[in-house]
């Protein structure tokens, strides 16, 4: 069908992945008939390759959306070597970590984003999550001072409690139920 067009079309001509709109088609084409291993190692030397912070967005997202954790973390580790104050790509590349189990790496990307985005005049991204799993290292480490200081930030970022997605909603509950304010949270 289309999708079996694109990939031919793709293949025969890998430069064509420059045109945005086709890109996202022929990754969702390859995320939906391949399995994770086999789209990442088919994908891993145009990741490796490319420079354009946009097209490895594009791979990356997709990649996490199909479920394919390492394909996208792959694409993100690339946008970090090539745009190294990436707002987004540090955050995504900490909470990641941190959903690994990789709590150091989890800490040094969440450490540089809030570094990266103190710099900013207009920050691109939200931090509310940044702080939650900052509080959750901090918490590992047993330091409640520290973790109940990020826990405050994510209530002060979540003032807006009604444009809140469904996890950001969960993430300020989650800090005022760690902040003792246990009423608030069951609202």
């Amino acid at each position: 069908g289309d999708d079996n067009a694109i990939v031919q079309y793709v293949s025969a001509a890998p430069e064509s992945l420059y045109n945005r709109n086709l890109r996202k088609k022929y990754f969702n084409a390859l995320a939906s008939y391949q399995s994770a291993e086999v789209f990442d190692t088919n994908m891993r030397g145009w990741v490796a390759g490319t420079t354009d912070v946009e097209a490895l967005r594009d791979y990356a997202e997709t990649a996490q959306a199909a479920g394919f954790k390492e394909a996208a973390v792959n694409a993100y580790k690339r946008i970090d070597q090539v745009a190294p104050n990436d707002e987004k790509t540090l955050a995504t590349l900490g909470t990641m970590s941190f959903g690994k189990g990789n709590y150091t790496a989890s800490k040094q990307y969440l450490d540089r984003y809030e570094a990266t985005r103190q710099q900013k005049q207009a920050p691109e991204t939200d931090p509310q999550e940044v702080y939650f799993y900052q509080a959750q290292l901090y918490r590992r480490q047993n330091n409640m001072q520290a973790a109940n200081a990020e826990f405050q930030k994510v209530v002060a970022a979540s003032a807006n409690e009604a444009s809140l997605t469904p996890a950001a909603k969960s993430r300020l509950y989650t800090s005022l139920f760690h902040l003792g304010q246990h009423d608030q949270a069951k609202q």
